[in-house]
């Protein structure tokens, strides 16, 4: 069997598949910028701290309490846009 640099390259051309069955692509999680924005504001931390601590990379208070205020701020935007959808 073909292993190294040149592995996808042959697989490729036999047709089969480099990426094993058990291995899982990680899916990239994306924040409302304009929410990340106002908790920046608010606590005055850097975006990548406000993303860490909602993502549950930071533990503490703070972080506990912005990701608690962000999970509710778009919980209201959801509701927001739910409610308005028959409008627009």
């Amino acid at each position: 069997m073909f292993v190294g640099k040149n592995s996808y390259y042959i697989c490729t051309l036999l047709g089969t598949d480099t990426k094993s069955k058990s291995m899982k692509t990680t899916q990239k999680t994306y924040y409302n910028p304009q929410t990340i924005q106002f908790l920046r504001e608010k606590y005055g931390f850097k975006p990548n701290y406000i993303r860490a601590s909602i993502r549950g990379d930071r533990k503490g208070i703070i972080p506990t309490k912005i990701k608690k205020e962000y999970e509710r701020i778009e919980k209201q935007v959801a509701e927001t846009i739910r409610k308005n959808k028959d409008v627009i």
